[in-house]
């Protein structure tokens, strides 16, 4: 249930409403992206954003087909994700890596609790080769093989064998399992080779790509410098006509643990992580946690580095996804013989903040920060900055995760996110910043 606007907060929403209504005047129109929206007849949805990037464009799909849909073979979602496209080469239409990278292009797959997706970026002159390809995959799929199977699990092994090599992925992987316990799930999350990672029988991987990777399920964004309306009028008959059904995105509500301390030696850069277990499924929560996060990171930008103790720190809650998520707290670059000293100055940003001792200003730029987050991933703010594959992928990924999950809580979140005090934040703050309940992780060069 949302919370009720105390006619005390009325003043504050007043003057958040009229700080984003100056920014929003203040800002230049062609910042953001032409967008078109498009709902198809299987139940996927389709998004086109023009004006960006003069010479790359992106293809970027996203499926609720993470790790949570299948705890009791959470390696299906992990292959599934690298056998979509199919096996053929590029003449015969398929799209593997080495045929990318021959045209110019960047494939990039991910699958995490939420949700499995498939992200690629090249120059523009081959955005509607891929997007065929792509729209061809769900038409009338080719049958997945033994050897497409044997040529993902090589892949995954791959990405194992150098997430092994890699400290902080392997202090996180510690940080998961404390996290979520033995739920297979956190093996993704920690990027980590379970220790029974039998490989998946053919029928039953073909069986969850036949179920998830199909229209209905799916959230598809095209963009570049490209006009949107017009390449949805191209493709519109293309995307009626698509094959299949809707399918509900599964809910991931479990609770966080917490508590525990992991220490890694490090590469270089040390780095101390601080993850607080937060409820699931509380909208009310998410926007009091987020806000919180906001807060937190404006204090540690401003005192630790006076203090010189630390040259990056953030804090970050992932308001997107109503499942477990844990509130974080990032600190790197730090001196290692001042660790202590680094946990000490956060316990008293944390009291500060617990105490309400900070201006309502930082309340109003932490609402706003998230509002023009949410706006990005709308199509309503603005654009990647930098014209590069990696910017247009990480991008595509923020659109299509929040498309689908976020969209549908969008607005009682931003109901909420309005009523959010200085008195909830602080609120916040006292239930979950405790350092008692908190995992720490710690890469300490040595």
């Amino acid at each position: 249930m949302s919370r009720r606007i105390r006619p005390a907060n009325r003043v504050r929403i007043l003057l958040l409403l009229l700080l984003l209504i100056g920014l929003s005047l203040s800002s230049p129109a062609s910042a953001a992206p032409t967008w078109e929206e498009y709902g198809i007849p299987a139940g996927g949805r389709f998004y086109f954003a023009g004006g960006l990037s003069p010479d790359l464009a992106s293809v970027s799909v996203y499926f609720p087909a993470g790790t949570a849909v299948r705890p009791d073979a959470p390696l299906l979602p992990l292959l599934a994700s690298r056998v979509f496209l199919g096996p053929e080469g590029l003449d015969a239409g398929g799209l593997l890596d080495a045929d990318l990278a021959a045209i110019g292009w960047k494939r990039r797959v991910r699958c995490d609790l939420d949700g499995a997706g498939v992200f690629l970026a090249g120059p523009k002159r081959s955005l509607e080769p891929v997007l065929g390809r792509v729209l061809r995959r769900l038409e009338s799929a080719e049958p997945i093989t033994q050897d497409d199977l044997d040529r993902a699990w090589s892949s995954l092994e791959a990405d194992w064998e150098r997430w092994s090599r890699a400290p902080e992925v392997n202090l996180r992987a510690d940080m998961a399992r404390r996290h979520y316990g033995e739920h297979p799930y956190a093996v993704d999350l920690g990027r980590r080779r379970p220790e029974s990672a039998a490989r998946p029988d053919l029928e039953a991987l073909r069986a969850f790509v036949g179920e998830r990777y199909q229209a209905g399920a799916m959230q598809l964004l095209v963009a570049g410098d490209l006009e949107p309306a017009a390449l949805l009028d191209r493709w519109q008959d293309r995307l009626d006509a698509l094959p299949g059904r809707i399918l509900l995105v599964p809910e991931s509500t479990g609770e966080v643990g917490g508590g525990g301390e992991f220490r890694h030696a490090a590469d270089g850069r040390n780095l101390m992580l601080l993850q607080f277990p937060v409820p699931a499924g509380d909208v009310d929560a998410a926007a009091s946690t987020a806000v919180l996060a906001g807060v937190l990171r404006m204090y540690m930008k401003e005192e630790l580095p006076r203090a010189g103790l630390a040259w990056t720190a953030s804090a970050w809650y992932d308001y997107t996804a109503m499942g477990p998520q844990p509130l974080e707290v990032r600190v790197r670059d730090f001196p290692g013989e001042r660790g202590e000293e680094v946990k000490t100055m956060l316990l008293r940003i944390f009291e500060r903040i617990a105490a309400e001792d900070f201006s309502e200003y930082k309340v109003i730029t932490a609402k706003d920060i998230l509002f023009q987050q949410m706006d990005v991933a709308a199509g309503r703010g603005e654009g990647p900055r930098d014209s590069d594959v990696n910017t247009l992928l990480s991008w595509g990924q923020q659109v299509l995760r929040h498309g689908l999950h976020f969209r549908r809580w969008r607005v009682p979140f931003e109901r909420s996110l309005l009523a959010t005090s200085k008195e909830d934040v602080a609120d916040a703050a006292r239930r979950y910043l405790d350092l008692e309940r908190a995992t720490l992780g710690l890469l300490i060069e040595e």
